[in-house]
């Protein structure tokens, strides 16, 4: 992700960002809300070389295209489930990409404002 000049995850509606794309990550229903199951913020989880290559900053070696002032986050389950978020391991590739989500139907907003809640959660593991 892209930092912030105080190091922690810039936040915002971009790939590289702490947030999603609407409607692209995730997308509201009829009612504005969006709800469990149904995507989020896309992680990677158990290691930092399960971040696509194209994610990781070039500067990691193995493989990484992303752009070299970027940074690789981490964080534990609790700061997420404290903010309502939920964690959920992608169908296809589980060992390799989840989702950050919702952990009950919110509006998007509240859905927003619960991953900018965790900005200071996230710590910088690479470099």
């Amino acid at each position: 992700m892209k930092p912030d000049p105080d190091g922690c995850p810039a936040v915002g509606r971009a790939a590289r960002m702490l947030g999603v794309r609407v409607p692209g990550d995730i997308a509201p229903d009829a009612e504005g809300l969006v709800r469990p199951n149904t995507g989020g913020m896309s992680v990677s989880p158990g290691s930092i070389w399960n971040v696509p290559n194209h994610r990781r900053p070039m500067g990691m070696g193995r493989g990484s295209t992303g752009p070299g002032g970027d940074r690789i986050f981490a964080i534990g389950a609790p700061p997420l489930a404290t903010a309502r978020l939920t964690v959920r391991a992608a169908p296809d590739r589980p060992e390799l990409h989840a989702f950050v989500e919702p952990g009950s139907p919110i509006p998007l907003a509240a859905y927003d404002g619960a991953l900018s809640s965790t900005r200071p959660d996230w710590s910088c593991a690479w470099p």
